[in-house]
């Protein structure tokens, strides 16, 4: 099991920890050169060799709505920066995702306080391009 992020005694951080089972034991994946900044909120899947997050919000409470791809075996960091001629979601924490070959679909999570998303995109992991499946009248 892999986690990402999250909090650590209050503090919000950006450490990458796995579990492994059967030695019931917690080990800190080492990584280096550019990392994704501390977050919660974000999701996580994994994708072959490599672990995805995408958006969460940061220590200031803004919204996120990058992607980051750890090559789990090197313990580097790539950022995922799709082309911005193409629709991006909006920034969000508290969303879904999940891989389904080589598509990651996100789903919902909240934009503001008082605006929840109930949209559907799909994330082409081959030619890195979001897709807009659904979206909700009236979204923000």
């Amino acid at each position: 099991m892999i986690i990402f992020g999250g909090f650590v005694k209050g503090t919000m951080t950006n450490k990458v920890i796995k579990y492994f089972f059967n030695d019931k034991k917690w080990e800190e994946v080492k990584v280096t050169g550019e990392q994704p900044c501390p977050r919660v909120g974000h999701s996580t899947v994994v994708h072959g060799a490599t672990l995805i997050v995408f958006g969460g919000r940061d220590e200031d409470n803004n919204k996120l709505n990058d992607m980051w791809e750890l090559n789990i075996s090197a313990g580097s960091w790539t950022e995922i920066k799709p082309s911005t001629d193409d629709p991006l979601p909006l920034p969000r924490s508290g969303h879904k995702t999940c891989v389904f070959e080589n598509m990651m679909f996100l789903f919902g999570g909240i934009f503001e306080i008082t605006k929840e998303l109930n949209d559907v995109w799909a994330f082409n992991l081959n030619s890195k391009k979001w897709i807009l499946i659904f979206d909700e009248p009236n979204s923000p």
